[in-house]
């Protein structure tokens, strides 16, 4: 137990030294990332400082005299630290670098054709790789065509990225139903209380990868190649509040009262390799307001060939409870689960998931994030849902915890 306070300890005093030298050039009015959901970016360069062809808003951009060519420049960091331990495993502690990503926008000299062009890399993976790299076409204001890599239309938490997460890491039941990104198009139309999307991709979901017992999933890779096809559809409705407040799971003070109700469904098949043929359907629920948020979401699959249904569920909240309700925010969240999936590694037929995480985000600055967590599982933990990179190994025993402590930079 001294052991786990020392290496917390000495976790955030190098946390608190990295922000340190941060902290003098970030102290500027608050931004944002582009939209990384799968709408369009923003047209026009209207909202840049007038007379200035290079600075910072919303990122660092740079423009031509006549506003033909816009590039805006963002970025995020995530370092971590996280410690695990499980009554058959030893106790595991690491240092990550998790995620650093670059992520490039603007628009062409005709401004109704916009761009995104992302790259992110990890200590696990050591090189980038693509993320959601896409052209836009847009209509009008309401309506837009989308091609390329992206985001699918599926569960919200998954559409939008880490750094607009509550918590330290996405959900394991998000995870385990995620579409994940994919090579295709978007057709695209809202108005003031409705959006709807309808995609056409090459598939790739990542939900029926097992991990294997050393957590290595490569022998798993034929499950992603070679895909028919696969069809989203995604429709949202707002009774009240503001499309843009709905992009992250935070809600400072300032935020206006809004409620999003979201539905969708994914279907993909597979004639290559493994005969996949899958159907999946969510349904999402976020209420937020000034300096609270209170969100769920289920989720279920069906195999078509392998005749396996799977379940997930979660519900999650966050409160400002510092004076001016933009600095500390507590939140928790609960997640379930059962897979129909075989578990080849503890031979499972079926399999279970109960865990709690709760924990606190402190903004040391508007783009400087500093979160802390504590997660418990009340079940085992199988090849269908663990996540070995972010702390959640297989273990055939309950009682699983982990620690994990965040700093993200954001600009």
């Amino acid at each position: 137990m001294i052991r786990l306070w020392l290496i917390l300890i000495s976790s955030l005093c190098y946390l608190f030294t990295v922000t340190s030298v941060f902290a003098d050039g970030l102290n500027q009015t608050d931004g944002a990332l582009p939209n990384e959901e799968y709408a369009p970016p923003a047209e026009g360069t209207e909202t840049l400082p007038a007379h200035e062809y290079f600075g910072y808003k919303d990122g660092f951009f740079i423009h031509d005299p006549e506003s033909n060519f816009l590039l805006r420049i963002n970025s995020f960091t995530q370092l971590r630290f996280l410690y695990s331990e499980a009554h058959n495993l030893d106790n595991y502690e690491k240092f990550q670098l998790r995620r650093m990503a670059l992520l490039f926008s603007g628009h062409l000299p005709d401004e109704s054709w916009t761009y995104v062009l992302g790259a992110l890399t990890s200590g696990e993976a050591g090189s980038f790789t693509p993320i959601n790299t896409f052209v836009v076409k847009t209509f009008d204001k309401n309506t837009w065509l989308q091609i390329g890599l992206f985001n699918t239309p599926f569960l919200h938490e998954t559409i939008l990225l880490t750094p607009k997460q509550l918590a330290v890491e996405r959900s394991l039941v998000a995870k385990y139903f995620s579409t994940n990104s994919s090579i295709g198009t978007i057709f695209g139309k809202e108005n003031e209380h409705f959006k709807l999307q309808l995609s056409a991709t090459n598939g790739d979901f990542v939900y029926n990868k097992q991990l294997t017992e050393t957590g290595n999933d490569a022998d798993n890779e034929v499950i992603f190649n070679g895909l028919s096809y696969a069809f989203l559809s995604r429709f949202e409705f707002k009774p009240f509040g503001k499309w843009q407040e709905f992009t992250d799971y935070t809600t400072p003070a300032g935020t206006s009262k809004g409620l999003l109700i979201g539905i969708a469904a994914a279907y993909q098949k597979d004639n290559n390799h493994l005969a996949t043929e899958e159907l999946m359907g969510t349904a999402d629920i976020t209420f937020q307001g000034s300096g609270w948020n209170v969100s769920s979401m289920v989720a279920v699959l069906q195999d078509q060939i392998r005749n396996y249904s799977s379940y997930g569920a979660w519900v999650q909240g966050g409160l400002f409870v510092d004076e001016l309700r933009k600095t500390l925010e507590l939140y928790s969240r609960y997640e379930w689960g059962r897979s129909g999936q075989y578990d080849s590694i503890l031979n499972l037929d079926e399999e279970d998931l109960r865990l709690l995480t709760t924990g606190f985000n402190y903004y040391i600055l508007p783009k400087l994030k500093f979160t802390s967590e504590f997660g418990y599982a009340f079940t085992n933990m199988g090849g269908n849902w663990a996540d070995p990179v972010d702390g959640w190994r297989i273990t055939d025993e309950t009682g699983q915890w982990m620690s994990r402590s965040q700093l993200q930079l954001v600009f």
